[in-house]
């Protein structure tokens, strides 16, 4: 029979066993508390759910003994939350990247182990860090958070995925706080109204003692505090930061759906070119968009009479076309680019911000075994430059970003 010892901590009850990895129930809870703050997010927009989540794991954090303990809760949150969140990356990888299931699982757990360390390190500075349980929670808690969420968003090019301020977009109070503060803006406010929220439970549930109504007038301004926040957040919502400029602009936006198993392939090139150039030809809008490298060659081996045909349809309604396509330059240098055709002059723009492991190989020399097993083309994109200038079409000023550059707020 192994031998078993139970170690009993004020919340909870773990039991070791010789040889086997064990998780306590503090730390399940967290896993389970982090991937349920996903729904929050988009399709489901549940935006209360992340605050109760945040405000479980500030209530966690406190009943920790140890700092360590602390940021292990925190890190047990943050893998939840990645795992479910960033699971998409699997899919990158073993669906797209022809990886083998078990690496493509492997890499993807690691990844959301490093990137539960940000959470991770935030419980740990709450608990280390000698000071009322106010100021810890309703200053420690939310300024870490967004800090540490800031870092994630350029360090090692930076992932700023599930930055917690979308969260709370578009229907949330807090929403009203996005054309002034940012998307970090909202992920310190969402922070925040957790920490409020624990604070003014802990103080109102203190029982006896001479300081009993003192602490349930603490409580009272507390929740004065949460509601003028959010309060403040609807009257914001009513502000009209934007007007409108000019007649509407039309814009189509194509989709040819072709498998990605066949989109780089010589067969599906004449089925991807013929079915782009049909859906361009039907549209009847101002500015017609094409997806991400949707024509799959080089432009310079784009058939010249392919994008003369393109052109003209746009010229022809005073309209412009956006086409995403790789560009090979004379020297040697490849972009994922997106060039205009059509009334306006012809323009092209290059993205910067690339996707390691999908456009570029970090640290190829010593990553080099990854980069064998992956069957991802175009894996050694240039950087276009980091301040481009919007293209002028339609009329319009038009700042692109291709994809992954979409996650970066600034």
């Amino acid at each position: 029979m192994p031998h078993e010892a139970a170690t009993k901590t004020p919340h909870a009850r773990t039991v070791t066993r010789q040889g086997a990895l064990t998780i306590s129930r503090p730390a399940l809870v967290s896993f389970i508390l982090g991937a349920a703050t996903v729904a929050g997010f988009a399709p489901l927009y549940l935006y209360p759910l992340p605050v109760v989540t945040l405000g479980m794991l500030a209530w966690l954090q406190i009943g920790a003994r140890t700092p360590k303990g602390a940021a292990a809760l925190g890190w047990w949150f943050g893998l939840g939350f990645f795992l479910t969140g960033v699971s998409w990356v699997y899919v990158s990888l073993h669906t797209f990247g022809a990886m083998p299931a078990p690496v493509a699982a492997f890499f993807t757990l690691v990844f959301c182990a490093y990137l539960a360390l940000f959470p991770a390190f935030t419980s740990w500075l709450v608990a280390v860090l000698r000071a009322p349980l106010w100021i810890k929670l309703a200053v420690v808690f939310p300024s870490a958070w967004t800090l540490t969420e800031w870092v994630r968003g350029w360090l090692f090019t930076g992932f700023p995925w599930l930055a917690m301020g979308y969260s709370q977009v578009p229907d949330s109070a807090l929403a009203g706080y996005a054309p002034v503060l940012g998307v970090y803006g909202l992920s310190f406010l969402s922070v925040l109204s957790a920490g409020l929220a624990v604070v003014a439970i802990r103080k109102w549930r203190v029982r006896g003692g001479n300081g009993r109504s003192s602490q349930k007038r603490a409580a009272a301004g507390v929740i004065l505090a949460f509601c003028a926040l959010w309060l403040s957040g609807v009257a914001l919502k009513q502000v009209s930061w934007t007007t409108p400029a000019g007649e509407p602009l039309d814009v189509a936006l194509l989709q040819g759906n072709i498998p990605q198993e066949i989109k780089w392939t010589p067969e599906g090139l004449r089925t991807t070119l013929e079915r782009y150039r049909d859906l361009a030809v039907a549209s009847r809008a101002k500015l017609t968009v094409f997806p991400e490298t949707a024509l799959p060659l080089f432009l310079r081996d784009v058939p010249p009479d392919y994008l003369a045909s393109l052109a003209a349809h746009a010229r022809a309604r005073g309209a412009d076309v956006l086409i995403g396509v790789p560009e090979l330059l004379p020297n040697g240098d490849y972009y994922n680019s997106v060039i205009s055709l059509g009334a306006s002059r012809s323009q092209v723009y290059r993205k910067s911000h690339l996707v390691p492991f999908g456009e570029f190989i970090p640290l190829r020399p010593v990553l080099g075994a990854i980069v064998n097993i992956l069957a991802i083309p175009l894996q050694d994109f240039s950087r276009g430059p980091q301040r481009a200038e919007p293209l002028m079409v339609a009329g319009q000023k038009i700042a692109v970003n291709v994809c992954y550059e979409d996650a970066f707020g600034e």
